[in-house]
């Protein structure tokens, strides 16, 4: 009966019925998010969202699990009900655009750019102190202890990429690893953008407390390097547990009631995967 109401022959009919319970078996493997996310740009080869404060991209290697609803990667390919891979990192307490690929040939092209320092990003932060107009950082970095996973001078990455076709159903990963030298060149440029001052006194040498909005642009990618970098000229971000000021982390934190790491990744430039010298720029709110 239903293959004469839509006026197709029986091998038609078959053959959508087909194409209709692949569709079901390739979809019942996602389910619903326990987070969504804000969709800054997509395309059929690349997606970038807003990631929020306090959420991973994917489950830490350390072995610590973190609850479903803080790990971006499962919850987004649920929310597109299709596989992503991840390219881009962001720190957790971070917040911002965060970039992932749609198809395994965008995965290959976006790694390499990341690896050749071609994609350009920029940061928003607030620190404390009121910072120079402008200025370059190139302070050697070491290693640092929570990141020193892999020993000697030449350092492997590990970046994650889906080892599945857009239709295989098998979760799995393959790791893709890329020579990260130390003697590369460590840089970075930052933008006085406002300067504040409030009546409190944090520091009791001061009546007031002074703190500066700065865009950041780093021109690599090194560990926790934009919070390190600041840290090391006397400006330290606010709301970082590692390398901040504990007293002004407290007093946003209790005072102001703005809890967390006040660093929002504000762009993301990079030449699209398929369409040679074309240059994508995704771009959030601050």
């Amino acid at each position: 009966y239903q293959r004469r109401v839509r006026g197709c022959s029986k091998e038609e009919h078959c053959s959508k019925q087909t194409e209709e319970k692949r569709e079901e078996i390739k979809f019942s493997h996602f389910g619903t998010p326990a987070l969504t996310f804000d969709v800054l740009y997509r395309d059929q080869n690349v997606i970038a969202i807003d990631k929020p404060h306090g959420v991973h991209v994917h489950q830490p290697n350390s072995g610590f699990r973190v609850p479903p609803t803080a790990v971006c990667l499962p919850n987004l390919r649920d929310q597109l009900k299709q596989y992503v891979y991840p390219v881009h990192r962001l720190d957790c307490g971070a917040d911002g655009v965060l970039l992932f690929a749609l198809t395994k040939h965008a995965a290959n092209s976006l790694c390499r750019q990341f690896v050749a320092g071609t994609i350009r990003k920029s940061y928003f932060a607030v620190v404390r102190g009121y910072t120079q107009d402008s200025g370059v950082i190139d302070i050697p970095l070491k290693k640092s202890k929570k990141n020193d996973k892999h020993k000697n001078q030449t350092q492997k990455k590990e970046v994650l990429v889906d080892d599945d076709d857009d239709d295989n159903d098998n979760d799995t990963h393959k790791n893709v690893f890329v020579e990260d030298h130390d003697n590369v060149k460590i840089e970075t440029r930052y933008v006085t953008r406002q300067r504040i001052e409030l009546p409190y006194s944090i520091d009791k040498r001061f009546k007031t407390c002074r703190f500066s909005v700065v865009e950041v642009f780093p021109t690599s990618g090194k560990f926790h390097q934009i919070r390190r970098h600041m840290m090391k000229i006397s400006h330290p971000l606010i709301g970082d547990p590692d390398h901040g000021d504990s007293h002004q982390n407290r007093f946003f934190r209790t005072v102001l009631e703005c809890p967390g790491l006040l660093l929002r990744a504000k762009t993301i430039e990079f030449e699209h995967p398929t369409m040679v010298g074309k240059r994508i720029k995704v771009e959030c709110e601050w």
